[in-house]
């Protein structure tokens, strides 16, 4: 399963959706807990100054159209509602990568 993971280093969960400009792709099993970092990828940043910019949800969500779950530090009611929608289940966390996708193995 390959879960978009909002980091600014690749290590740590520490970015808000809206203003992750890179998204760390990962490829994880559930059952071994095992994980790799396969990617990173580019999007549009979604929030500047206090508004949003609605034109760039589709783009964000496009680029990370064949994740299934997405970690992020924070994320607005409505976007989560979006991605809920779109069948994405979202975390909201801030830590470790690998000590995230270990309480995700468990639940």
């Amino acid at each position: 399963m390959k879960i978009a993971i909002s980091s600014s280093d690749g290590n740590f969960v520490d970015i808000h959706f809206g203003k992750c400009l890179k998204w760390t792709i990962a490829d994880f099993d559930p059952q071994t807990g095992n994980f790799s970092i396969l990617q990173t990828r580019e999007a549009q940043r979604l929030c500047s100054g206090g508004g949003h910019n609605e034109n760039a949800v589709e783009t964000i969500f496009e680029t990370l159209s064949d994740c299934g779950i997405i970690i992020t530090a924070r994320m607005g009611i409505w976007i989560k509602q979006s991605a809920i929608n779109r069948g994405i289940k979202v975390i909201e966390y801030v830590g470790e990568i690998k000590d995230c996708l270990e309480i995700l193995r468990k639940s």
